[in-house]
């Protein structure tokens, strides 16, 4: 379960999935699944040991003040409400 009692306080862990893990077709991952985005989850899942991850954040993060300076406009249809995002 995601979701535990420390003390008086409710906690919650990410569940993490690791890179390895998902790649391997005959994984069967449903149960973490449900665990991060289940009834007691938090809605997210990490993925751990993602080959060349450091570079591809590294180039991703260059990106983003040029996504900063589109017009309002141009950043709208970037949008999606479906998503909330």
């Amino acid at each position: 379960m995601a979701a535990e009692l420390v003390g008086a306080f409710p906690t919650a862990r990410t569940v993490t999935i690791s890179y390895s893990d998902i790649k391997e077709k005959s994984r069967d991952l449903s149960m973490n699944i449900e665990e991060g985005f289940g009834p007691n989850g938090l809605g997210i899942i990490s993925v751990s040991d993602v080959p060349g991850f450091s570079l591809l954040r590294q180039n991703l993060l260059h990106l983003a003040p040029r996504v900063a300076r589109l017009p309002d406009d141009v950043k709208k249809e970037l949008e999606d409400p479906e998503s909330r995002y």
